[in-house]
């Protein structure tokens, strides 16, 4: 790796508690970590799966791809998906763009807190 470049993506679980799992992205959701993220959540084995965006400094198309595909089959599987994002940071204006709200909530610590009661 050349120095100066970010580090690939990080997933962390951060807790796992009455049927839900919140999964945090740290760094890129882009062409080199959407298929580690894909693994990641296809191996969540929740009801409510929390995917917090907060710390994701660059999400690019297939980034969002990779998004829109979990929220599918966390509902094929009968569960849901949320988001959560930083409010009016570049990921948060890319969420809003692209119409993925009309699949799945997408918020902020507020949203945090209604999944975890879910």
């Amino acid at each position: 790796m050349t120095a100066g470049r970010r580090t690939p993506t990080d997933w962390t679980e951060l807790h796992h508690d009455a049927g839900c799992i919140r999964l945090a992205v740290h760094g890129h959701l882009d062409v080199a970590s959407a298929p580690g993220f894909r693994s990641v959540v296809a191996a969540a084995d929740a009801p409510v799966v929390l995917v917090d965006l907060t710390g994701c400094t660059f999400l690019d198309a297939i980034g969002l791809g990779a998004l829109v595909g979990a929220v599918r089959r966390q509902h094929l599987q009968g569960g849901r998906l949320v988001l959560l994002a930083t409010p009016d940071s570049p990921v948060a204006r890319l969420l809003a763009s692209s119409g993925i709200d009309r699949l799945t909530p997408v918020g902020t610590d507020r949203l945090r807190e209604l999944a975890a009661a879910s």
